[in-house]
């Protein structure tokens, strides 16, 4: 039986008689039942909100108890069963209380000219999200209503250069930590204006911010002045986009320029931008991709890097010793292996991933020496909860000897060929088991999905089953792949 928290239970209990508690709400005069009542909007507003939406139980009567000065987050979508003119007639007078907004596309263009009124009203707010297509006034209105703002999610492909520009003055840019601008549609040099101007930021998510830097400090490296100029704040890079020719240039300048960076995906195609990224010293989630058949060497980074590595994906020809990643990359706690080569040695002594909760490891094609691999890093990761795997028959054994398969929560087998003995027991061992997804394993026939299911039915923990998509699980537990 799954655990209950009492919080949980008093929420029950509180949707199930909600018209109740609206109604002392609205009538009472009693000073005694109305502190009651402040201190249920104060402990449980958000949650209120959050299940009576999914349940569709909000409406236009619950607004003046719901949206309340306790409320400091709020996402219009929640509130889609209402009528958006209540709705904004509540938002509007918390307005000054309200630290992240989340608006609702339906509503932002049902209602454009009254959100324009309302997001003036939002001085103190810190996060807010548009992240779909808005126009020059309201950027200009964020920029002048909005100066605490420490994230802002924009989508801007229509939005002049003019406007995206009032987000560099320095009453707004001052605190601006991390701005998402959605657009293929702009140049580097309005990106490079926005970044100069935005001191403290550390997460600018652009397609051309790369393409800003270069254009900014092309020079500065030519002229071997990199050194001498001043560092930015930024923590997350993507260099997935820049073309072969410029990789090297591109790591150059950000490694030097960029020396908070922790989190990085990049595309490599040289053995040299590989040494490069070693020069980022602070490196914790690394997404590495490289689309050549040549090998590249892997295991001298990994040695130098390892070490604060927390998430690590892979994907492509890269050499790795499984023994060399085991002992260097010990804070691991999410790794990612796609099509890589594996390499083993035997008679190594190596340290558990104690922090490793999900291991992924996909290949359409896994030959029969990388049993001794899946083996070794299974048998290391003693606290893995989310396991997806491309794996064919000869591979169980190191699964069924090497997983602890009683901590397993979520278990993904992607275009594998598998037999139901293998699938049942794997039910039947995994005793904390709630999703078993199994994508693309085509040999499974009707009869064995029947099985399969009745298997599942009858397990311990009664975990779900689906087939034949991708899943992901979220850091709030829901399912995904990665």
């Amino acid at each position: 039986m799954a655990d209950v928290r009492m919080d949980d239970l008093c929420l029950t209990k509180i949707i199930s008689s909600f018209e109740i508690f609206n109604y002392a709400y609205g009538m009472s005069i009693d000073p005694f039942l109305q502190r009651n009542l402040e201190f249920l909007q104060r402990a449980y507003s958000a949650e209120l909100i959050a299940r009576m939406s999914t349940e569709r139980k909000l409406c236009a009567n619950y607004l003046k108890f719901l949206l309340n000065r306790f409320v400091k987050d709020l996402d219009f979508s929640k509130f889609d069963s209402c009528p958006w003119e209540s709705v904004l007639d509540g938002a509007t007078e918390i307005a000054e209380n309200l630290l992240k907004v989340t608006f609702d596309e339906e509503m932002f263009f049902q209602h454009h000219e009254r959100l324009k009124g309302f997001i003036e009203l939002l001085q103190n707010v810190k996060h807010l999200f548009l992240p779909f297509e808005c126009d020059d006034e309201i950027v200009k209105i964020i920029s002048r209503s909005c100066p605490n703002l420490i994230e802002l999610d924009l989508y801007v492909s229509t939005v002049s250069d003019d406007a995206l520009r009032s987000l560099c003055s320095a009453r707004f840019g001052s605190c601006i930590r991390i701005l998402h601008l959605r657009s293929l549609s702009r140049n580097e040099k309005i990106i490079a204006s926005i970044l100069t101007s935005m001191p403290c930021l550390e997460i600018l998510n652009n397609f051309y911010l790369v393409q800003a830097l270069q254009f900014l400090h092309r020079y500065d490296l030519f002229t071997n002045k990199l050194n001498a100029v001043k560092k930015y704040t930024l923590t997350h890079l993507n260099l997935s986009c820049v073309q072969p020719s410029d990789c090297a240039e591109a790591l150059t300048i950000c490694t030097v320029l960029c020396p908070d960076i922790r989190n990085l995906s990049c595309c490599v195609y040289m053995q040299n931008h590989i040494d490069l990224l070693c020069n980022f010293n602070k490196l914790q989630d690394l997404d590495l991709n490289y689309s050549e058949e040549d090998l590249l060497d892997l295991n001298n980074f990994l040695k130098i890097k390892g070490l604060n590595l927390i998430s690590l994906q892979i994907n492509g020809r890269f050499l790795v010793y499984i023994s060399v990643l085991i002992e260097n990359c010990l804070k691991l706690e999410k790794l990612c292996l796609l099509r890589l080569k594996l390499q083993w040695t035997k008679n190594v002594n190596v340290c558990n991933l104690k922090r490793m909760e999900r291991l992924k490891i996909f290949s359409i094609s896994i030959p029969y020496l990388s049993t001794e691999d899946l083996s070794l890093l299974l048998n290391s990761s003693p606290n893995v909860v989310c396991l997806s795997l491309s794996t064919t028959l000869h591979l169980k054994s190191a699964i069924l000897k090497n997983c602890d398969l009683k901590k397993l929560k979520y278990f993904n087998i992607v275009y594998a060929v598998l037999d139901v003995n293998f699938v049942t027991l794997i039910l039947k061992s995994c005793t904390s088991l709630k999703i078993l997804n199994l994508h693309s394993c085509y040999n499974l026939s009707e009869y064995d999905c029947r099985i399969i299911t009745a298997a599942a039915s009858a397990a311990k923990n009664s975990p779900a089953v689906t087939w034949n998509r991708f899943a992901r699980i979220s850091d709030d537990g829901q399912f995904m792949m990665w």
